[in-house]
């Protein structure tokens, strides 16, 4: 992805640049910035007034999994399924913030954010680069804090994923109404540029009555919880075009091929409830898609929604979740499926250093069930 990638960089050095060369009344009389490690914050640099501040930390994920389909063990093995280095630089009084993370683990690394946001106030802040869309609060949520390993199919299946665009989000009444809207490029961070002329829209809302309640899978992992919830709706509207490869039977060759263009129009709704050592989220997701063939325009629409529930009976060591969803694709008995998990969870320094034991069931309206059992540790 060179376009996105060159963009990052020019993001990068530009935010840099600024940082390196904004005057420091703020530092100390010897001109020098404080330097510390810890953590909390990992590797940070800063002024004496903490107004310029540049932190270096890294998100590592090391995982067994078994998978089992009937009775044929499918998959074996051991794996670093995140190695993520992430660098944090703010400036000009803290009003400006660059993000920088790339994905390191699997066969090729790449560019997962290049976020420059301007902290302007609670109710208007802005966000430009590289970066997670806010559709669902689960996918929302910062990635050390998420309570599964993975996120639920549903999840998976409805949601706009990382996009390249602009945001403008804040907060009203002291927390209690939040609001994100935003226009993306809407294309797989797979492709340099988007791909045609129509960008995604999205928008979401979050009413908080007792208070903000954070965006965090593992709430009481720092002691327990005061009694929050939120009501959150969220949408986007966009039109994709799928990008395939395919064999070419005449040169032996891989080529990139494209479907129908598709529009889609996703809304969502999740509801989340935190009170002392108890936690509970659920989602819900309809699609609307219409697929643009000549003579034909076979219109999908889809649905899922899944809960998930955690408690900490040895709080804040130890942790008891689950989660259960259902997915239907409006494609038949192959589109349909159920999948149940169960999570035990360990805390030896909260979430910077945990391990958890899932078993997940995936119950497909037909063919075999499927049975996943990983060990995963996480530190950060």
């Amino acid at each position: 992805m060179p376009a996105r990638i060159d963009w990052a960089r020019g993001l990068f050095t530009l935010s840099l640049a600024l940082w390196i060369a904004w005057p420091r009344q703020g530092y100390a009389q010897d001109g020098e910035a404080h330097v510390h490690a810890n953590i909390n914050d990992g590797f940070v640099a800063e002024s004496a007034d903490g107004n310029y501040r540049i932190a270096l930390r890294n998100l590592a994920r090391f995982r067994y999994q078994l998978d089992v389909r009937h009775s044929d063990v499918v998959h074996n093995a051991f794996t670093i399924s995140m190695m993520r280095p992430q660098l944090r630089i703010a400036y000009w009084q803290k009003r400006f913030e660059l993000f920088v993370q790339p994905e390191l683990a699997g066969t090729s690394a790449r560019l997962l954010d290049a976020q420059l946001t301007w902290v302007g106030t609670p109710a208007l802040n802005v966000r430009v680069g590289q970066f997670v869309t806010p559709m669902t609060r689960d996918f929302w949520t910062p990635v050390p804090q998420i309570l599964f390993p993975d996120f639920s199919h549903v999840n998976t299946e409805f949601r706009a994923d990382r996009d390249f665009g602009a945001m403008a989000y804040g907060t009203f009444a002291e927390g209690l109404v939040e609001y994100y809207a935003g226009a993306f490029d809407g294309q797989e961070l797979s492709l340099p540029d988007n791909d045609n002329t129509r960008l995604m829209y999205l928008a979401r809302v979050v009413v908080n009555p007792l208070g903000p309640l954070a965006y965090d899978g593992t709430i009481g992992a720092d002691g327990a919880a005061p009694t929050r919830f939120a009501l959150g709706v969220n949408a986007y509207n966009n039109v994709v075009t799928p990008h395939a490869m395919v064999l070419d039977t005449v040169t032996g060759q891989l080529a990139e091929t494209t479907g129908p263009s598709q529009n889609r129009s996703v809304i969502g709704g999740d509801v989340a409830l935190a009170s002392g050592p108890l936690h509970v989220v659920a989602e819900a997701f309809y699609r609307h898609q219409t697929q643009w063939i000549p003579g034909d325009n076979p219109v999908r629409n889809a649905w899922g929604a899944y809960a998930m529930a955690a408690v900490y009976v040895l709080p804040p060591w130890l942790q008891l979740a689950t989660r259960a969803g259902y997915l239907d694709l409006d494609t038949g008995d192959a589109g349909r499926s159920t999948v149940v998990e169960g999570l035990l969870q360990y805390y030896a320094a909260g979430n910077h250093l945990r391990t958890g034991l899932l078993y997940q069931a995936t119950l497909p309206a037909t063919g075999p069930q499927n049975h996943r059992v990983l060990l995963q540790t996480q530190v950060w």
